[in-house]
């Protein structure tokens, strides 16, 4: 492709990865109930409904990580050195407009309800520590099925199968980390959320645990990332499933 075609998709991809972001974001912050338990997101089913929705959107257009620490493992598990080199332009990009992205739209969703209820917080009953290992460990599980999407079985090319495998992983990561740190996952989406429920208060206790949701899945990435690379480090495991980054 020439550099206009590169620009071209570039710009959807960074669309997709936007909007996609936005629309979780909002979806979380409107489907929350307020009588809810502050440690869940909301009723897995509409969540997890929502969300295959938005994946299959963002997966026809091109990218759906709507995620900094998925982003950035699959800049560790890519293979082809060419746009691994270009992916590595493109995601400090990726991560800042995940996270402007979630505040847009945890704040659309905050603009509609008498009362945004949701806040992404550790159980009050276990330590910090705790907290911060049940969060990276739910993490580790969610992106390890992520980086197998990536690049083995060729099952996995298919649309609706990726989708629902990563629909499960986010399912799972919820039901180990819900009732104990949260099950954040997403660096962007707890910032997002807790930068709205800022603006609200005005405590800047709303930033607690930010660290642990920042640090816990970034770490996660990085052990996968090493781990995957490791284990199938033959280029005969992977097939080049790097359609969203198709230069």
């Amino acid at each position: 492709m020439n550099d206009n075609q590169n620009n071209e998709r570039s710009s959807i991809l960074y669309t997709s990865e936007f909007l996609g972001t936005i629309l979780l974001s909002y979806s979380i912050g409107i489907l929350t109930n307020e009588d809810q338990n502050k440690n869940q997101f909301m009723d897995a089913k509409i969540f997890l409904g929502t969300l295959t929705l938005i994946l299959s959107i963002c997966n026809m257009l091109g990218t759906a990580d709507l995620n900094p620490a998925v982003s950035y493992l699959k800049f560790q598990i890519m293979k082809d050195k060419r746009k691994k080199l270009f992916l590595l332009f493109m995601l400090p990009n990726y991560i800042i407009l995940q996270y402007f992205a979630a505040i847009i739209g945890f704040y659309i969703a905050f603009l509609m309800k008498n009362n945004f209820s949701i806040k992404i917080s550790i159980n009050p009953n276990i330590s910090n520590s705790n907290g911060f290992f049940m969060e990276t460990f739910a993490s580790s599980v969610f992106y390890l099925l992520v980086a197998v999407l990536e690049h083995t079985p060729r099952l996995f090319n298919e649309l609706f199968v990726k989708v629902y495998v990563t629909v499960f992983g986010v399912g799972t990561g919820i039901a180990m980390g819900s009732t104990t740190s949260g099950a954040g996952m997403n660096p962007a989406i707890v910032f997002g959320a807790n930068f709205v429920r800022f603006l609200d208060t005005g405590k800047i206790e709303e930033f607690k645990y930010l660290w642990l949701y920042t640090l816990g899945p970034f770490i996660a990435s990085y052990l996968v990332g090493n781990f995957y690379n490791k284990i199938f480090s033959n280029e005969k495991y992977y097939i080049q499933n790097e359609k969203s980054l198709d230069f």
